[in-house]
C-alpha cells in the first residue's frame, strides 16, 4: 500500500513516468526502514499520503506513536532525493511544500501532529 502510494506521489508532483530504476530504490528505502511490512506502518502515515494525492486539507491531526513502527523519519528525508519539493527538516518537525501541486504538509515528530494545506484553497476551520 504504501509502496503504491509514493510512486503516485512520485508521478504526480514530478509530473514524469516513474522508471523502475525508482520504484527499486523506493523498495529498499522502505525495506531498509522497515516499512514494507504493512504491520509496521501506522494508519496515519498511509493516510497522510493518501490526502495529499487528493490534495485535501487536513487540519492538525494527532497521532499516537507507535513502539513498533518504521523509521518513519528517516525514511522522509530519504524521499527527498526522489520527490520533486521543499524539504525543511527543523529536527522537531518536517515540513515540505510541493509546488507542482501547491501543497504544504508539516509532519511534527515532536508534537505528534500532521498537517496539510492545499496553498490554492487555504485551510479551513469548518471541516
Amino acid at each position: 500500500m504504501l509502496e503504491s502510494l509514493i510512486i503516485d506521489l512520485f508521478e504526480k508532483v514530478n509530473r514524469k513516468t516513474i522508471t523502475q530504476e525508482n520504484i527499486d530504490i523506493i523498495v529498499i528505502l522502505l525495506e531498509e526502514n522497515n516499512l514494507d511490512d504493512v504491520t509496521m506502518v501506522p494508519i496515519w502515515f498511509t493516510d497522510l499520503f493518501k490526502s495529499i494525492l487528493q490534495q485535501e486539507n487536513v487540519p492538525r491531526t494527532f497521532y499516537r506513536r507507535e513502539i513498533h513502527q518504521g523509521d518513519i523519519t528517516n525514511f522522509l528525508a530519504e524521499l527527498e532525493e526522489l520527490i520533486n519539493a521543499e524539504w525543511n527538516d527543523c529536527g522537531e518537525a518536517v515540513e515540505v511544500f510541493f509546488p507542482n501541486i501547491n501543497m504544504f504538509v508539516c509532519i511534527s515528530s515532536e508534537g505528534n501532529f500532521y498537517e496539510i494545506i492545499n496553498q490554492r484553497k487555504g485551510l479551513s476551520t469548518d471541516a
